[in-house]
């Protein structure tokens, strides 16, 4: 039965904590994952400890500040943020529709009546012209912008088209594509404040959950480059290249004996 060799063993080791490497880089940029990344790098460096090879002193530690860069990134979790995303998609319908009743009261003036005293007739004129004016304009004081009025029914579309804007939020964070998800908080925000009381309670902690989770980031700042990738990649190419020049052992085959000629026949006289 075929046995491995100590030095088959150890390029097979080698092999592996160059595949684990390679496979952490993946993870890091592709994925963003840091804590799988790092996991992996722990893998290769156990996989190189079992070889109890003093000359890869420089590839472990190569391996131990890749682990302890990882270490100091600032992690971003994922899955809460589109945890509170669905959350908020839950709550539009618990939203209140602005009312557009608008204040009918004119805005405040002086007393319009006229004074009895001859001296005052110059004011008396004043509000004479202001009355007569009155009833032709009337300036309505309005501190806020006016909300767009809705069309019958028209709340069952605003309060899809919210969370539609909502879904794409939370696809977009897996994929670490942070414009698309900070523009659809932000359709978000927009839409709310136009349509929906901003006074009532719940549309104000709502839109104060919209606001925090558009300032967070959903991308991680991670190394660009893993310092023990390239010396794991020219230790396997050396290694492999010492191995395949090795030469082979020849099987010693032993040939078979040599079956003795057969006699002649006699012949007959």
């Amino acid at each position: 039965m075929a046995t491995i060799s100590g030095t088959d063993a150890k390029t097979w080791l080698l092999a592996q904590a160059d595949f684990l490497v390679k496979l952490a880089g993946r993870k890091l940029w592709s994925d963003q994952d840091v804590t799988t990344a790092a996991a992996l790098l722990k893998s290769a460096d156990a996989s190189l400890g079992d070889m109890n090879d003093p000359s890869l002193i420089t590839a472990r530690r190569a391996l131990t500040e890749d682990i302890a860069s990882l270490a100091t990134v600032s992690q971003v979790d994922y899955d809460g943020i589109i945890l509170k995303v669905n959350q908020l998609s839950n709550q539009i319908d618990n939203l209140r529709l602005a009312d557009n009743n608008d204040d009918d009261s004119p805005m405040d003036s002086d007393s319009g009546e006229l004074s009895s005293s001859l001296s005052e007739w110059r004011i008396n004129l004043q509000k004479s012209w202001q009355n007569f004016m009155d009833s032709f304009i009337t300036v309505r004081r309005r501190d806020e912008t006016a909300v767009p009025l809705l069309a019958p029914n028209q709340d069952v579309y605003l309060r899809e088209n919210l969370r539609s804007r909502l879904l794409v939020a939370a696809q977009a964070v897996p994929r670490h594509q942070e414009e698309t998800y900070k523009q659809a908080l932000d359709n978000v925000s927009t839409w709310v404040r136009a349509y929906y009381d901003t006074d009532d309670a719940t549309t104000t902690a709502f839109l104060e959950d919209v606001d925090k989770l558009s300032q967070q980031n959903i991308t991680m700042n991670v190394p660009d480059k893993l310092a023990s990738q390239p010396i794991l990649e020219k230790l396997m190419q050396t290694r492999v290249r010492n191995l395949l020049a090795q030469p082979g052992v020849a099987a010693e085959q032993e040939a078979p004996a040599s079956a003795p000629a057969p006699d002649s026949a006699p012949q007959g006289e």
